[in-house]
């Protein structure tokens, strides 16, 4: 299966905000990486593509898996945990 650029189903998708500058100042972009959330602000285009460039094919980190009746903080209990407990 392919997208509609006639690309395979992996890819890295990106949120990138863009600033064109006064002569002075230049440009500015600011990048997400959707899927990790890593966040970078650059002073160039050409930077900005560098960097995604970096991100191929990273994943997010983990995050933490908690069992049912394990408690989200200690002294805290789960809500499934505290409904079994009534």
């Amino acid at each position: 299966m392919e997208t509609g650029c006639g690309m395979g189903l992996s890819y890295d998708a990106f949120l990138i905000r863009y600033w064109s500058l006064d002569d002075e100042q230049g440009e500015r972009a600011e990048l997400t990486h959707l899927k990790t959330g890593s966040r970078i602000c650059v002073a160039s285009l050409g930077e900005a593509i560098a960097w995604i460039r970096t991100q191929e094919g990273k994943t997010p980190a983990r995050r933490e898996v908690r069992t049912r009746d394990q408690p989200k903080d200690e002294g805290e209990v789960s809500q499934d945990v505290a409904a079994d407990r009534r």
